[in-house]
C-alpha cells in the first residue's frame, strides 16, 4: 500500500484537479439554491410596493375628489387638493420604503463565504 508520501505529482494534480472541480460544483450549486431564495424575496418585495402604488393612486384620486366635496366652502378647493395629496403621498411613501425595506437583504452572502473558504483551502492544499 502506498502512503500519501509514494504519490507521484501526476497523481497529487489530479486529485487536487477533481477537489477543484467539486469545490466548483458545490459553489454553483450553493449560488443557484442562493438566487432562488433571493427571487422569492424580490417577488415579495414587488407585490408590497405594487399594493403601495395602486393604494397611492387610489387614495390620491378618492381622497382629492372627497376634499373638494367637503371642503368647497371652508378652504379653497387647490388648498384641499394640496393637503389631501400630501397625505396620500405619505402613505405611498410608507408602502413603497416598506418594499424597499424587503428587497434590501438580497444578495449572495453564503455563496461567497464558501467561495472565499475554497480559496483559502486551495492556497493551503497548494503548499
Amino acid at each position: 500500500m502506498t502512503g500519501p508520501d509514494d504519490r507521484s505529482i501526476g497523481e497529487v494534480v489530479g486529485d487536487i484537479a477533481g477537489n477543484l472541480r467539486q469545490i466548483v460544483h458545490a459553489e454553483v450549486q450553493l449560488a443557484r439554491t442562493e438566487l432562488r431564495e433571493d427571487a422569492v424575496a424580490i417577488k415579495r418585495g414587488l407585490v408590497v410596493m405594487s399594493i403601495g402604488a395602486v393604494a397611492g393612486s387610489l387614495a390620491t384620486g378618492f381622497a382629492l375628489l372627497a376634499v373638494a366635496y367637503a371642503l368647497m366652502g371652508i378652504v379653497a378647493p387647490w388648498a384641499a387638493a394640496a393637503i389631501v395629496a400630501g397625505g396620500a403621498g405619505v402613505m405611498a411613501a410608507l408602502f413603497m420604503t416598506t418594499g424597499i425595506k424587503r428587497m434590501q437583504h438580497i444578495g449572495l452572502p453564503r455563496t461567497a463565504a464558501t467561495i472565499q473558504e475554497s480559496v483559502q483551502w486551495a492556497k493551503t492544499r497548494a503548499r
